[in-house]
């Protein structure tokens, strides 16, 4: 066989993974399938009247809860603070993974943006923009606030989630008219 022809594939030595190890590709890729990359809004906090919190989420069947192991792993790793709840929709069992913290969101998704592909665009966004805000600590002016959320619904328009959201730029464009004038 010369040195341009390859060996069959039967032949080729294929080097195993260790599944008992999280891997950061298989972690991305389980990411890109069944996770979510957006933030939460609440009304009521004392400086502009709303805070926000950036969000990864992942929901998954009771029976795939094995994938979680590897999740805590790889959070473990990385120093990711999370939460881990059982939850019930619509009659059928599930588990919620989250993060909120901005730098635990820094921390899951640094290592995973190599290996990204669906979820590439929304974890730029949220790294290269909503986090550096936050750091900044324009999220607490309404002004900066509102950029955020900006950001946070080209994300949502990415991935057509919370089709109905109530706390848009557009809201805040309009509850804040006069502040955002200036």
């Amino acid at each position: 066989m010369t040195e341009n022809q390859s060996q069959p594939l039967s032949t080729q030595r294929v080097e195993q993974v260790d599944m008992d190890k999280p891997d950061t590709a298989h972690i991305a890729g389980f990411f890109d399938a069944a996770g979510t990359i957006s933030g939460h809004i609440v009304k009521g906090d004392a400086t502009i009247g709303y805070r926000f919190e950036p969000m990864v989420r992942i929901t998954r069947p009771a029976e795939d809860s094995y994938i979680f192991g590897k999740i805590d792993e790889y959070c473990s790793e990385h120093g990711v603070q999370f939460s881990l709840n059982e939850v019930t929709r619509n009659g059928t069992e599930s588990f919620e993974f989250v993060i909120k913290q901005p730098n635990s969101v820094t921390r899951f998704l640094e290592p995973l943006m190599p290996y990204l592909v669906t979820q590439f665009e929304n974890a730029q966004i949220m790294l290269s923009f909503i986090i550096p805000s936050m750091e900044q600590r324009k999220h607490l002016t309404k002004p900066g606030f509102y950029e955020i959320i900006k950001a946070l619904d080209e994300i949502r328009d990415e991935t057509r989630q919370g089709t109905n959201p109530k706390y848009t730029a557009e809201f805040f464009r309009e509850e804040w008219s006069e502040d955002l004038a200036a």
